[in-house]
């Protein structure tokens, strides 16, 4: 139990396993170690926080390819080496600017002008910097990450909850649930540390998080949002790319900005632009989903001023591979249910700039995508929608029935990560929500059932067993003995001591009942079962096959045929081949028991002692001997009687037991 126990403390949901920013600095120069460069890689860490250092080609060619095409590098390079990476890394998504830091830039500005992707040959260090932060402010306007789900009505699945429409549907409900959950100290310390080890060593931004845990307050969080800084960085990055936990932590600040949004909801319809630079094939996504609905699952910015959105593209210029799109948007206040809009420039770090914010997850209709042949870019026509639209409505409604109104919690989290099929980050807030708890606190067994099922459905038998014992020592707290295994009776045992076969019978039996199988078929298999070991003598099975669902299960349970052995031998040996054929008897025997306790309980409360005959050996009497007091557990069926005559003792040991 100790162990136990301890693991449960020592569950981490730590996120610094993952970068926490989109962009980053490669720099490949032979001479990065020399420490007269510190304070270079404080200028460059100043303007983007994440800076990898190579000297070697062939490891920075291979960083580079293994990153995603979500991310965003800006790559220095010096003359000699990037005559040799340059041409192989141009061409990939990633790879947005590349500067080359030399001595001789006549030289290096010949082949450099091949490479529409470098900005600039520099031989002076401030220059570098300035230009790579000039270049920085346009990249975070064109060259972020669009995040979206897609809503099709074209797939016929109607209120599916799996594929696309699955995930559009299960992000509208997840930020639903994480804007509800109360935040707590401990969640904002974690954040802060999170931050405080993603940016060591950055002196600039270190003295930024320390104003911003010693000064933030909710009417700032437009500002703080707005300003060049770790939290707009981080909280960008973390929704962008769709990291649970960051964005589970940043849920308080996310909530700030949509209050916000709310009280600043614009009265009047507004159009909006927003300038993005898009590959082919994320261009091509979007011109098969016209007329369909995507969510955007960060907070959108946009800006009033068409001639201000366009400017961002003549700052940037063409990339090789890339199409500049510029959505148009037509956004109705009439529209807004929980998604606002608002022109936070009121609110603005930056006051001159007309910008119209986005609540996250804010829906929208993709009208038409055409080329202008006048600017020669791709202009997308969307209008904001409300998630009560019809074709929205018919897929949400059921799944925010269950999510309830009023304050949501960790366990509520939890059950929506598990439907997502994100079964560790489910395990791990049922964890986190465990140790929370007063250790008296009812909701632990509903916690230790649901990490038992869960490992269960992921395979983890031995995770699953521990857990059950943890319910079972929850719910029996005063209990001194528990069985162990098959129908041995034991004492004095601890519940850790449990044998697994014990645990893994319980819990597949659980499986079992709530298996959804083709009972026909499962029946089929039997009978030939039954037949291929000669135990159809007298054809019996042919007329249970017919005849089956007009009679009870406890009716067949009592015939003399192969069905009663079959079953018991099963349940008893634990064949779990066996139990896959028997199991759709097993499930209707079972509630129709369950019906005729729930009927005869409202009859009567009081106990009652019921008798079985059986025929045992003697070391079997000698244990139930030393089980007095103690507790059994039987694998099958259990039949007795309330009547004590001894000719039921004989009925019982000639047929054998049930």
């Amino acid at each position: 139990m100790a162990d136990s126990k301890r693991k449960i403390d020592n569950h981490s949901l730590n996120a610094n396993n993952q970068t926490l920013e989109i962009f980053s600095l490669i720099w490949l120069d032979a001479n990065t170690v020399a420490k007269d460069i510190q304070a270079a890689e404080q200028k460059l860490r100043s303007v983007i926080n994440q800076l990898k250092k190579f000297q070697d080609v062939a490891q920075c060619q291979k960083y580079i390819e293994e990153r995603s095409n979500n991310e965003r590098l800006l790559v220095i390079v010096s003359g000699r080496l990037g005559r040799e990476i340059v041409p192989i890394i141009h061409k990939l998504r990633p790879v947005i600017s590349i500067y080359v830091y030399c001595m001789d830039k006549k030289s290096n500005e010949e082949w450099a002008s091949k490479f529409s992707k470098v900005k600039a040959v520099v031989v002076q260090f401030d220059k570098l910097i300035a230009r790579i932060e000039t270049d920085f402010k346009v990249h975070q306007v064109v060259e972020e990450p669009f995040s979206i789900n897609f809503f099709s009505t074209n797939t016929g699945v109607g209120k599916s909850t799996g594929g696309i429409n699955g995930k559009f549907a299960f992000y509208q409900i997840l930020m639903d649930c994480l804007l509800r959950l109360k935040s707590t100290d401990k969640d904002t310390k974690e954040l802060i540390d999170c931050c405080k080890q993603q940016y060591e060593g950055n002196s600039s931004d270190m003295r930024i998080i320390d104003e911003f845990e010693k000064n933030y307050s909710p009417d700032k969080a437009l500002w703080w949002y707005t300003r060049q800084s770790f939290f707009y960085k981080t909280l960008n990055a973390v929704l962008r790319i769709e990291n649970i936990h960051m964005i589970f932590l940043f849920r308080a600040y996310i909530a700030d900005i949509h209050r916000l949004l709310e009280k600043h909801q614009d009265k009047s319809p507004v159009r909006v632009f927003r300038c993005q630079l898009m590959s082919t094939d994320e261009l091509e996504t979007l011109k098969q989903n016209q007329g369909q609905f995507i969510s955007i699952n960060s907070f959108f910015s946009t800006s009033t001023d068409y001639q201000q959105a366009l400017s961002f593209f003549n700052k940037s210029g063409v990339k090789d591979g890339l199409e500049q799109v510029l959505f148009n948007i037509d956004a109705d206040p009439k529209m807004v249910i929980t998604k606002p809009f608002a022109n936070i420039i009121a609110h603005s770090e930056f006051a001159h700039e007309s910008e119209v914010l986005f609540m996250l997850g804010a829906i929208f209709r993709v009208k038409r995508i055409i080329r202008s042949s006048e600017d020669k870019l791709w202009i997308i026509r969307m209008g904001l929608c409300h998630e009560d639209e019809h074709d929205l409505k018919e897929v949400l409604t059921d799944m925010k029935k269950d999510l309830g109104s009023g304050e949501t919690n960790l366990r509520t989290l939890g059950k929506i990560l598990w439907k997502m099929g994100k079964f560790d980050l489910s395990e791990k807030y049922f964890i986190r929500l465990l140790n929370e708890l007063s250790s008296n606190d009812p909701l632990h067994e509903d916690l230790y059932q649901d990490l038992a099922d869960l490992a269960s459905q992921v395979g983890d038998y031995d995770k699953s067993v521990q857990w059950k014992k943890k319910l079972w020592a929850f719910r029996n707290p005063n209990v001194p003995s528990v069985p162990v295994k098959n129908d041995e009776p034991t004492s004095d045992m601890d519940f850790g001591q449990l044998s697994p076969s014990y645990m893994y019978s319980i819990i597949f039996k659980e499986i079992l009942m709530e298996l959804e199988m083709d009972d026909r078929q499962s029946m089929k298999e039997f009978v030939v079962y039954c037949r291929d070991r000669g135990q159809d003598v007298r054809g019996e099975l042919m007329n249970f096959q017919k005849e089956y669902r007009h009679r009870s299960p406890l009716w067949w349970y009592s015939q003399s045929m192969p069905l009663y052995g079959t079953v018991n031998r099963a349940l008893r040996l634990f064949d779990v081949e066996l139990l896959m054929k028997v199991g759709f008897f097993i499930r209707d025997l079972h509630h129709q028991l369950e019906n005729l306790h729930r009927e005869q309980f409202t009859m009567t409360r009081e106990p009652f002692t019921v008798y079985r005959g059986q025929v045992l050996a003697e070391n079997d009497i000698g244990n139930l001997i030393k089980m007095k007091d103690g507790l059994i557990s039987f694998n099958s069926f259990f039949s007795a009687s309330k009547l004590s005559f001894i000719n039921n003792v004989i009925y019982y040991s000639q047929r054998g037991p049930k």
